[in-house]
């Protein structure tokens, strides 16, 4: 950003110079100031957008887990061991034969 010099201000002497200098260091540094708010602004709303997301892909995920523990936790007997397991599917496969 340029800041214009009219013929009132401009130095008769050093003093007038120096503080000509600081207006205009002060002016370049609102302006960074300026620049600095509106780019942390916008990082905050892109930081609050991807909370927001990783929020919903959470809900998302907890429910795919609850589906899932639920599933596997259902009532039916699946057999602790090998021999309880051969037990259920011979008794399964008998009940099929006799169905039919």
């Amino acid at each position: 950003m340029k800041a214009l010099i009219n013929a009132d201000e401009l130095a008769n002497d050093v003093a007038g110079a120096e503080a000509l200098l600081d207006r205009h260091q002060e002016h370049k540094l609102h302006g960074r100031w300026d620049t600095l708010k509106g780019k942390s602004s916008q990082r905050r709303q892109d930081l609050e957008d991807s909370l927001q997301q990783f929020s919903r892909d959470v809900d998302e995920i907890e429910a795919w887990i609850s589906e899932k523990l639920q599933t596997a936790t259902d009532d039916e007997d699946y057999g602790d061991t090998l021999a309880a397991v051969q037990v259920l599917h011979m008794s399964d496969y008998r009940n099929c034969l006799l169905g039919h």
